[in-house]
C-alpha cells in the first residue's frame, strides 16, 4: 500500500482542473451534507389533564454493583426541574452540561432531545429545551423510559423508569427520594470506570443516606421554582445567597408559599380608587394638562384627595409639580401601560379602557406590570419592594429591610455611595402603584397591596 503520500498524490490529481460544480459534486458522493441530517422524532404525548405522582427508579448506567434512586416525583414539574432534583438525588452540584432523550440515548440521532439552556442556544444538536417540556410529556405509563446525562467528560448516563403512576394526594411532597443504594461518584471523577476507586473517596462507597438526599430536595430555590415564583425573584435570591442576609431573605420569600392575606370585595373596590379616579377622569376624551405637561391643580386636589402617599407630605399643594409623590404615582400608571401622554392630554391606553370596567382584568395587568422586564436596577428594586409588601399586610412597610437588601445586592447610587431605601423608593413605580393600593395611612401595607404584590411575584399570565 502506498500510505498516506498516496492517497495525497491520487486525491491531487482527482481534483486538479476540477471546477467548482466538479468538486461539489465529490463531496457530495463521499458524505451526506450536514445540511441533510434526518430530522429528529417528536416522540412527546400531549399533557395531563391532571398531575399525578410517579414512583420513577434512577439507574446509574454502567455502574457494578449497580447505584439507583428511587424518586417519587409530580408528573407537571418542567425537565429542567427533574434535571435539578436527579442532581440532588445524586449529590452532585450542576457545574457541567445536561441533556434528555426520549426513543434511545442522548448522543442517538434517532432520539428526541430535550436541552439544557446552553446546548439549546448553541442550536447543534437540534432538540427543544428543557424548561419548556413537562415531565408528562415523555412519561406517562408505568415503564416508559427516559435517558440523561449529565456532564459529557465524565458521561454520567442515568436510566429514569416509572414504576408506578398514582392519583395525587394531599400528603403528597412533589418530590420525594424514597429508597436506593450506594454512593454516588462525586463531580469530576473521571467517568463511570472509575468505580473502582470509589474507596479513595468515600470510607464506605456502599453508604447511602436517604435523609442527606431528601434535604438536598429540599432545596428553596426548586420550591420557589415549583410554585410559581417569578424568575427575577429567583435571581435576586440567587444573588443574595452567599451574603449575609442571604439565607434571611431566602427564608422571607418561602414564607409566601403560605395562605395570602385576605380581604372582602369592598376593600378591594375601596383599595383601587385612586387608580381608578384616573382612568375614570380619563374617560372618554382624556385629561387636559398644563402646558407643563402636568395635571391642572383642581385635578390634583381631587386624586390628592384618594391617594395615600398625599397624606402628610411635607408641601401640600394643589400644584402636581410640587407634590413629587402624587407625579410619581402618575407616571407609574403611564409606565404600567394603563395611561399614554399625547397631544397635551392623558389619555387611556386599550388595557386602561379594559380596566376601567373590568376591576379584573385591572388587577391582572398590573401584577404582570409590577416587574419591569429589563434587568437592572429599576427590577430588582421592584422585586425587593414587592417581597416586603407581599409580607406586610396590616403592618408598615419595612423600609429599613429594603434597604439593607437593596445595599447587599451591591447597587450604587452617581457618585459612587450605596443604594438605600430611598432609592428604592423613587426608583421604582412597583412602590408608587402599591403606596397608592389601600387606605389613608402612609407606609401601611394594606391587604389589597400586599395580596397584589405577592400576585405580581408569582404572577403566571
Amino acid at each position: 500500500m502506498g500510505g498516506d503520500d498516496e492517497v495525497d498524490k491520487r486525491f491531487e490529481a482527482l481534483v486538479a482542473g476540477a471546477d467548482l460544480a466538479r468538486l461539489r459534486a465529490l463531496t457530495a458522493d463521499w458524505a451526506p451534507s450536514f445540511s441533510s441530517r434526518a430530522p429528529r422524532p417528536d416522540l412527546r404525548r400531549p399533557r395531563l389533564s391532571e398531575p399525578y405522582v410517579y414512583r420513577i427508579r434512577v439507574d446509574l448506567e454502567g455502574s457494578d454493583p449497580l447505584i439507583w434512586r428511587t424518586l417519587e416525583v409530580t408528573s407537571d414539574m418542567t425537565l429542567d426541574m427533574l434535571h435539578s432534583l436527579l442532581q440532588g438525588a445524586f449529590g452532585w452540584s450542576d457545574r457541567h452540561l445536561y441533556r434528555f432523550a426520549l426513543g434511545g440515548g442522548p448522543f442517538d440521532s434517532g432520539s428526541q432531545l430535550f436541552l439544557c439552556p446552553v446546548d439549546a442556544q448553541e442550536g447543534e444538536d437540534a432538540g427543544i429545551p428543557a424548561e419548556l417540556v413537562r415531565l408528562d410529556e415523555t412519561l406517562q405509563e408505568a415503564g416508559d423510559v427516559l435517558r440523561y446525562v449529565y456532564d459529557y467528560g465524565d458521561s454520567w448516563e442515568l436510566t429514569v423508569r416509572v414504576e408506578q403512576v398514582r392519583e395525587v394526594t394531599e400528603e403528597a411532597m412533589w418530590a420525594v427520594c424514597v429508597a436506593g443504594e450506594r454512593a454516588a461518584p462525586p463531580e469530576d471523577f473521571g467517568g463511570i470506570a472509575r468505580q473502582a476507586d470509589l474507596v479513595e473517596v468515600f470510607e464506605d462507597p456502599s453508604h447511602f443516606d436517604l435523609d442527606a438526599i431528601n434535604r438536598q430536595l429540599i432545596d428553596p430555590f426548586l420550591l420557589l421554582r415549583k410554585s410559581g415564583a417569578h424568575p427575577a425573584l429567583r435571581e435576586v435570591l440567587g444573588r443574595l445567597w452567599m451574603t449575609d442576609i442571604g439565607d434571611a431573605v431566602i427564608g422571607d420569600a418561602l414564607a409566601l408559599l403560605g395562605p395570602g392575606p385576605r380581604f372582602d370585595p369592598d376593600d378591594f373596590q375601596i383599595a383601587l380608587a385612586p387608580t381608578e379616579w384616573f382612568l375614570n377622569r380619563a374617560y372618554p376624551d382624556g385629561i387636559e394638562l398644563t402646558k407643563s405637561g402636568y395635571l391642572r391643580p383642581p385635578d390634583v386636589e381631587q386624586v390628592a384627595a384618594l391617594a395615600p402617599v398625599s397624606k402628610g407630605w411635607r408641601r401640600p399643594s394643589n400644584r402636581e409639580s410640587d407634590t413629587q409623590p402624587l407625579l410619581s404615582f402618575r407616571v407609574a400608571l403611564q409606565k404600567v401601560g394603563l395611561l399614554r401622554k399625547r397631544g397635551g392630554k392623558l389619555l387611556l391606553t386599550k388595557a386602561g379602557q379594559v380596566g376601567r370596567v373590568e376591576p379584573d382584568e385591572l388587577w391582572g395587568h398590573l401584577a404582570s406590570r409590577l416587574i419591569p422586564e429589563k434587568p437592572g436596577f429599576e427590577r430588582e428594586a421592584a422585586v425587593v419592594a414587592l417581597l416586603y409588601v407581599a409580607l406586610s399586610p396590616g403592618r408598615q412597610l419595612p423600609r429599613d429591610r429594603i434597604g439593607r437588601v437593596i445595599k447587599a445586592l451591591g447597587w450604587r447610587v452617581e457618585g459612587g455611595g450605596e443604594a438605600s431605601f430611598h432609592d428604592v423608593r423613587w426608583g421604582s413605580w412597583a412602590l408608587d402603584i402599591l403606596l397608592n393600593v389601600g387606605d389613608r395611612e402612609p407606609w401601611t401595607v394594606s391587604p389589597v397591596a400586599s395580596a397584589l404584590a405577592r400576585e405580581a411575584l408569582f404572577w403566571e399570565g
